[in-house]
């Protein structure tokens, strides 16, 4: 019983360290995926780009 009752004080005690570890997990997840889907759209968007600049002299031949 005493085990218990000193793992939900140590809970307690650091559950502001565990939300906190949580959080930064959080907002480097999001930031991750937002580089992700930025790059994708700048790829995109350069790709566009070449293949309009490329079109006029009749596909390179």
């Amino acid at each position: 019983m005493k085990i218990i009752k000193s793992a939900v004080n140590w809970l307690f005690k650091n559950i502001s360290d565990i939300t906190s570890l949580m959080g930064a997990a959080a907002i480097t997840y999001a930031a991750f995926l937002l580089h992700l889907i930025v790059g994708f759209v700048v790829l995109g968007a350069f790709l566009l780009l070449i293949s309009y600049f490329t079109r006029p002299n009749g596909g390179g031949e």
